[in-house]
């Protein structure tokens, strides 16, 4: 009997973290755009929602040289992608901020498969999620960030700029202001994700 605490707290936790995906989260006053912390990674886990696209804290390139966010969410991606020469090489070559256009002329120079939407095309955020590829986006004012899950009630992004934690957004909010004031442009390499962890 000495083990049912223990299981019932563990049930209360997943209970809990499952409330919290699917209501999103109330919004705390440093986060943009009514979104809020998911997950901090420097701390245990334990119970908490891990998203689909997960990278190691090591791999994930926060933002350089004065705002290069889109190029810092690339690199990330490509670490994610188990191409960590690719992601060095980008690091050293591109820097500052960058246009959708101006991405995907880089992409397009590298040989780097990829593909993209510019169509706020929902669909394509769910393949770059449930394929575990991720993808690159823009999201809050001037911003780019990777979509690192995509439901039907949550968004979870990883934002270059805070990358000890996840971001949530409801996904109707999430859909609303990314096909709106952001543009609806994403894209994501096509190279196999790493394997889940058992």
């Amino acid at each position: 009997m000495k083990d049912k605490p223990d299981l019932v707290a563990i049930v209360c936790l997943a209970t809990l973290a499952f409330i919290v995906a699917v209501k999103g989260c109330e919004p705390e006053p440093e986060c943009p755009d009514g979104v809020c912390p998911l997950i901090d990674t420097s701390k245990p886990v334990g119970a908490s929602i891990t998203p689909l696209v997960d990278p190691p804290p090591e791999l994930r390139q926060g933002n350089y040289a004065g705002g290069s966010c889109a190029h810092a969410s690339t690199v990330t991606l490509l670490n994610w992608a188990g191409l960590p020469k690719w992601a060095a090489w980008w690091k050293r070559h591109y820097r500052g901020g960058e246009s959708e256009s101006g991405m995907m002329q880089k992409l397009d120079d590298s040989g780097l498969r990829y593909a993209a939407t510019r169509s706020g095309d929902v669909e394509f955020l769910r393949w770059a999620s449930d394929t575990r590829r991720g993808a690159r986006i823009f999201y809050f004012d001037n911003h780019a960030v990777n979509l690192v899950q995509f439901s039907d009630n949550v968004v979870v992004l990883l934002d270059n700029n805070r990358t000890n934690r996840y971001v949530c957004i409801p996904s109707d909010e999430f859909v609303r202001n990314w096909r709106g004031k952001y543009g609806g442009f994403a894209w994501a390499f096509v190279y196999d994700p790493p394997p889940i962890l058992p």
